[in-house]
């Protein structure tokens, strides 16, 4: 619930449903975790 309190413009906020995202399944959720952990991991500076 901290999106509540952070303005919706706030740099570096990753932007999504927030109603869809919670109907999900948790395995569904799980996979979007999964993946954005994934890109991050690709990402990183070695």
């Amino acid at each position: 619930a901290y999106e509540l309190i952070m303005p919706s413009d706030e740099r570096g906020m990753i932007e999504y449903d927030h109603q869809a995202f919670e109907k999900l399944p948790q395995e569904e959720k799980n996979k979007i975790t999964a993946f954005i952990d994934f890109i991050f991991s690709q990402n990183r500076e070695s």
